[in-house]
């Protein structure tokens, strides 16, 4: 897999210096010059492990991310670096290729430092109210938005007056990607219809709906932390539905008709299906443990399925 992300083959390193015979020339480099990528927290943690591997200690140097920067700075469906060169005007044609990634990466602070008319990477961070990341062999800092505690956004009650029938009433939502709306507003739309709006993926997640431009189901097709932890709960079982942002915007403002929803329909489909108990009644042991769905059946909307199936409607 990693072959094909880059296109570094083992016949292209072999016989070559290791990475800790290299460490100590690019820990003088880092230290000379403002060390910058794209999703620095990525690379900072190849480093980190790559030094655990070698047994060596974590070089000290500080860094930015122009990926933090271009989220402060820019207003775009995605922040990965060939759509942040696009919008800047920066030349990238081989994207994961480490030369050209770590040229995009430069080329993209040049241009975000003249878009503010910052003479340096401390003026621009200072601008962006951006704080510049610090590696070390115990602690290190990411590099992050500098926020004031009562400025961060918090996540809106839930509505529990709200229609029951609508699509997303006691579901727990996370966005990821961005959105045609500001994430507070879609935190907000989902919690008027019943919703609870979190903002990382838990183990109490039903929901992942994901913008930048996203068209599918799969949260592996889309390169975010958030996207990342739902497939990986996915894979052990949890059952979190995934949604585009055309599919957000249709159901989040109808509650007329559910959104399709092929873990709602699957557990629906469990339910009508259960097997009834034998005339007279059975031991409480003989009877078939119902399903986890059917165990929350609140979730599922009782009146609406009952005068779907009362219809033949099984098909929600």
């Amino acid at each position: 897999m990693n072959v094909s992300i880059h296109g570094i083959r083992p016949t292209d390193v072999e016989g070559l210096p290791r990475f800790g015979d290299r460490l100590g020339e690019i820990a003088d480099l880092a230290a000379t010059f403002p060390a910058i990528a794209h999703n620095a927290g990525f690379d900072i943690g190849a480093i980190r492990a790559a030094c655990a591997a070698a047994e060596a200690s974590v070089p000290e140097f500080d860094y930015a991310c122009t990926l933090v920067l271009a989220r402060r700075m820019l207003n775009l469906p995605s922040n990965r670096l060939p759509f942040v060169c696009r919008e800047l005007g920066v030349e990238f044609n081989r994207h994961h290729d480490a030369g050209a990634d770590a040229d995009g990466a430069a080329r993209v602070a040049l241009a975000l430092a003249a878009r503010a008319d910052a003479g340096s990477l401390a003026e621009l961070l200072e601008r962006a109210r951006v704080r510049m990341g610090r590696t070390a062999p115990i602690d290190w800092q990411s590099c992050h938005v500098v926020r004031d505690y009562h400025d961060l956004p918090v996540p809106p009650e839930t509505n529990s007056d709200a229609d029951r029938s609508n699509p997303f009433y006691g579901e727990v939502v996370v966005f990821t990607g961005g959105l045609a709306v500001p994430r507070p507003e879609a935190w907000q739309r989902v919690a008027d219809l019943g919703a609870i709006a979190q903002k990382g993926v838990t183990k109490h997640t039903t929901m992942l709906v994901i913008g930048g431009g996203f068209t599918g189901h799969n949260p592996d097709d889309f390169a975010t932390g958030k996207a990342l932890a739902a497939a990986q709960r996915r894979d052990k079982g949890h059952q979190i539905e995934v949604l585009n942002e055309d599919e957000f915007g249709a159901d989040s403002t109808s509650s007329s008709q559910p959104v399709p929803n092929s873990r709602r329909q699957h557990a629906v489909h469990l339910i009508h299906r259960a097997p009834s108990a034998p005339a007279g009644g059975a031991p409480a042991s003989a009877t078939p443990k119902a399903p986890r769905w059917s165990r929350n059946f609140t979730l599922f909307k009782q009146p609406f399925l009952e005068s779907n199936y009362s219809r033949g409607n099984h098909d929600p």
